[in-house]
């Protein structure tokens, strides 16, 4: 009788960057204009993406937007930044009660992130604390690792098991969404 041979292979990895980081140099200008924008009509936070069909376990995201009904606006954060996406949505004005368009350029992946906070963090004001903060759940997640099952066949992952969420990152992200409360 032939022993039998699996075709599961299990593998543990750092948790990495997808993207490279830009390359951009932003000036001392760019650098204070942006942190300006962002100290008043900005956003920093981590948002929660619950289990579904697609990925079977909790998921958080930190993210950096910016809204403002100026289009010239946003595409000139965009130009200087060089990263993020714009996209356009309305709303309803609390006065007049009609629908204004208003756009929202929102950076997402990790390493922007980290990239503009590393460039710019030292220029908040208004949102020290939370850049702190984020700084701080990224280095987390970085030294986060996954242990993956990976057919050798089909070299396909059968199953994952990340290394969640350790406490000090739930507190964090807790921390920034109750500094979202108004």
């Amino acid at each position: 009788m032939k022993p039998q041979t699996s075709t599961l292979e299990v593998r543990t990895i750092h948790v990495k960057w997808c993207y490279p980081k830009p390359e951009k140099q932003l000036s001392d200008f760019e650098k204070g204009y942006i942190a300006g924008i962002i100290d008043g009509e900005g956003n920093m936070r981590i948002i929660k993406r619950k289990p579904d069909k697609r990925c079977k376990h909790l998921v958080l995201t930190p993210q950096i937007s910016i809204k403002n009904c100026s289009k010239d606006l946003m595409q000139k954060c965009r130009e200087f930044l060089g990263i993020g996406k714009i996209s356009k949505y309305s709303y309803k004005t609390r006065i007049s009660k009609k629908w204004r368009p208003c756009y929202e350029l929102r950076i997402i992946r990790l390493n922007e992130v980290l990239w503009l906070l590393e460039n710019i963090g030292e220029h908040f004001i208004v949102k020290e604390r939370q850049t702190r903060l984020l700084l701080e759940f990224i280095n987390l997640r970085s030294q986060a690792t996954r242990m993956m099952v990976v057919d050798k066949k089909s070299k396909k992952i059968v199953a994952q098991k990340g290394s969640g969420y350790t406490p000090r990152e739930m507190e964090i992200f807790e921390e920034i969404k109750t500094s979202h409360v108004r």
